[in-house]
């Protein structure tokens, strides 16, 4: 689109004015600090840019509150390249700059980030947790932000989109926490308040984002009709910004759907419960459908779990030789790792349904 084509050229605009400031002796560099947060305002865009232009900073001339924002920028530079070596190192000069200083707004940003040093480092949820909380904290004090921050912004904004932006990343990334460690309706309060503004925002991939352990949430508390409607504003998120993928992740998700609540749920007519597993039959069908041309590892994973779904429910509809299909199908998807009982012991019971003993020992075998 034009405005994707207009922000990379801006990108490499900067990109080129910052090489060429750098190595000319006839031209004064932009100072260090500006350098900085023009890099804070185009990140997450683009990675590789971004590390470009912090390797063209002489980190030793740097004041020592200027080393340590280049510190935390660069740990969320490398965060994004999955680059994890000085992770720690880093983060330790940012945090004793900005940890119990003024700057509240930096203070945060450096919790957020010891966040993900913690999951990195596998410390354990609760560290996680903690980190995220303190963060919670920081922002929550923040009146102003450095005002660098809006203008050198690709978008227009204000200091208080800023603060904001942040503060429901982390009670989105805080209500993950909650929930992943059991604390589910700690969980659904905080990402509510994301979810609520980000749909005010229109920030579809955001709310894409927070829409599925939100569902899950609900589901866990028992909540299906909550469940129910989060799973499909992922999904309707995911068409609206046309990503493919990520809608068959939601079809996915709403296949789950129907098969736990078939699997937990008690039905006085035998074909409700049927119905269930025919919605998700339906909805898996769907995924498949989005995932025609996609072969990335990710969508070679959701293939998988749709193609198995799809399996589980015609076992449960005792649909055996369409349970086999599905089944075998899954089995042929090798790029998918992992346990694969459940699997085996369907088309093992399958294949004994239909009294072929041959098969049905095959894959008797594979379960021991």
């Amino acid at each position: 689109t034009f405005a994707a084509m207009k922000r990379m050229f801006s990108i490499g605009l900067l990109l080129f004015v910052v090489m060429v400031a750098t190595c000319s002796k006839l031209e004064t560099p932009p100072p260090e600090e500006d350098v900085l947060y023009r890099v804070e305002c185009f990140y997450q865009t683009n990675l590789d840019s971004a590390s470009r232009i912090l390797d063209t900073l002489n980190v030793s001339a740097l004041s020592e509150k200027e080393r340590a924002h280049y510190c935390l920028l660069r740990a969320k530079v490398n965060d994004g390249l999955r680059n994890y070596n000085d992770f720690d190192s880093l983060m330790q000069v940012a945090e004793k700059q900005f940890v119990g200083g003024k700057d509240k707004y930096l203070e945060s940003m450096t919790y957020w980030i010891l966040a993900r040093v913690a999951q990195v480092e596998i410390l354990g949820e609760q560290h996680v947790l903690d980190y995220r909380l303190k963060a919670l904290k920081s922002i929550e004090q923040c009146k102003r932000v450095d005002e660098r921050f809006v203008r050198f912004s690709l978008k227009p904004t204000d200091e208080q989109n800023e603060i904001d932006r942040l503060k429901y990343a982390i009670h989105q990334r805080l209500g993950m926490s909650y929930t992943h460690s059991g604390y589910h309706r700690e969980g659904v309060d905080h990402l509510k308040l994301a979810d609520g503004y980000y749909a005010e925002k229109q920030y579809h991939r955001n709310r894409l984002i927070t829409a599925f352990p939100l569902g899950m949430a609900y589901l866990l508390l028992g909540e299906y009709d909550s469940c129910l409607m989060c799973y499909r504003v992922g999904l309707q998120c995911a068409e609206m910004i046309g990503d493919t993928v990520e809608a068959s992740y939601f079809h996915s998700a709403l296949a789950n759907y129907y098969l736990y609540c078939f699997e937990t749920q008690h039905f006085e007519n035998e074909d409700d419960g049927k119905n269930m597993l025919h919605q998700s039959i339906a909805e898996s069908q769907k995924g498949l459908e989005d995932l025609r041309s996609g072969h990335s590892p990710m969508a070679n994973s959701y293939r998988y779990d749709l193609t198995e779904n799809i399996g589980r429910a015609y076992f449960d509809l005792q649909q055996y030789d369409s349970c086999i299909h599905y089944g075998l199908r899954a089995e042929e998807m090798t790029q998918r790792r992992g346990d694969l009982t459940f699997l085996y012991k369907r088309l093992y019971g399958s294949y004994k349904a239909l009294g072929d003993g041959a098969n049905a020992a095959i894959y008797a075998d594979k379960l021991l």
